[in-house]
């Protein structure tokens, strides 16, 4: 039995018994009763609140978590991406350094010199 169904019960034999009281001292014990189970209720509901509360927050801090995430594996990306750019127009710079423009030229002597 649930902790509600538990509530749910209680409250209905409250009902029956005070149906059921005959005299002033009784109706003032099952007055008792009532007004404790009632406060156990607004308790029990309050707890609800809280954990529904919690599990919400919980829920939002997951959420950032993933966002913050993705975020940071599209930096990554992003990153390695410039990375791999930047290696090579080095690259490219280094080629251009070993072989300068116009080495692959021919020299032709001129033999009337």
């Amino acid at each position: 039995m649930t902790t509600q169904e538990a509530l749910t019960q209680v409250s209905a034999l409250m009902v029956q018994l005070i149906e059921r009281v005959k005299d002033r001292k009784t109706a003032g014990l099952v007055q008792q009763i009532q007004s404790l189970n009632q406060a156990i209720q607004s308790g029990y509901f309050a707890a609800e609140q809280k954990a529904l509360d919690r599990q919400q927050q919980l829920f939002d801090a997951n959420r950032k978590i993933a966002d913050m995430e993705d975020k940071q594996t599209k930096a990554i990306a992003a990153l390695n991406e410039e990375h791999r750019k930047a290696i090579a127009e080095r690259d490219a710079e280094i080629m251009r350094f070993k072989n300068p423009p116009g080495s692959d030229m021919c020299f032709v002597l001129n033999s009337n010199v």
